[in-house]
């Protein structure tokens, strides 16, 4: 998948979270955004996954050309 196509699902997806009203102006505490459970779902809702490691993580490949992940499943978890 090229690299633009991926930026433009990113932003898809935060303009859904958005949309819907699930965007947060709320940090997680730092231990929550060191959770090592999947999706971090221990310690936060899947939305703030999401937004606060998702989509960060996604954005640095991108900003820092590193190789994208080739195997993401989050459609279980969604």
């Amino acid at each position: 998948m090229k690299v633009t196509a991926v930026k433009n699902m990113l932003v898809d997806i935060e303009h859904s979270l958005k949309q819907q009203q699930l965007w947060s102006d709320t940090q997680p505490s730092v231990e929550a955004l060191d959770s090592t459970t999947p999706f971090a779902c221990d310690v936060m809702a899947f939305e703030q996954w999401l937004q606060f490691i998702f989509l960060p993580k996604m954005h640095w490949f991108i900003d820092n050309e590193q190789p994208l992940p080739t195997k993401v499943a989050i459609a279980p978890m969604a």
